[in-house]
């Protein structure tokens, strides 16, 4: 893949970009990283356009991408066709196929998904979603599998499982909100450490 040409923008060296093929950000930062196959491992990137991106134990404000994963990590926005989130935080997920598990995520909007362990503000989903042991304040899906969940609104035409709405709508937006806060200030956190980290290189 040519990610000058697919992305439009020119990477600038002097800037901080990253341009290759391959681009491994080991204890370090970036400013934009473009590559065919983008690797960040306890460091991060304001922005990163790649066909597969990992991030482990990092943080980056946006990814662009075919296939990401996130381990551990904190990101404010992803858009991607198939996006996994392991006990990572994401502010905004749009995808045709979302998993999450063990973790938390203001807004997903995906063609499917699958949460396992997760705490969500907002899921919008055009296909089935299956959900075991999460807690979400708004959901809506054409259809759900659920092993336990925990709702504040829920709108689905078939929802086969477990689910257990804790509270009317006046709650789930007091909830919503609480969360929302809760999780700016970890995103913040997030991003404060991978300036630092930037810093040192």
């Amino acid at each position: 893949m040519n990610e000058q040409h697919n992305f439009g923008s020119q990477p600038d060296p002097s800037a901080g970009d990253v341009s290759a093929e391959t681009v491994n950000v080991v204890n370090g930062g970036a400013r934009s990283v473009y590559a065919h196959t983008a690797t960040i491992t306890q460091g991060g990137a304001s922005e990163v356009k790649a066909e597969s991106v990992t991030i482990r134990q990092g943080g980056a404000t946006k990814i662009e991408a075919t296939n990401a994963t996130l381990r551990q990590s904190a990101v404010a926005q992803v858009k991607a066709e198939t996006v996994e989130i392991v006990q990572s935080g994401v502010a905004l997920v749009q995808a045709d196929e979302v998993t999450l598990n063990a973790g938390r995520a203001t807004g997903v909007y995906a063609g499917s998904a699958t949460l396992d362990g997760t705490l969500a503000q907002v899921v919008v989903s055009r296909g089935p979603v299956q959900v075991q042991e999460s807690a979400v304040a708004a959901m809506v899906a054409p259809s759900m599998t659920v092993k336990s969940l925990v709702v504040g609104l829920l709108f689905a035409r078939h929802v086969e499982g477990d689910v257990r709405a804790l509270f009317g709508p006046r709650a789930a937006a007091a909830f919503g909100a609480a969360f929302g806060a809760a999780f700016g200030v970890t995103f913040a956190l997030a991003r404060t450490a991978t300036r630092q980290q930037r810093r040192k290189r």
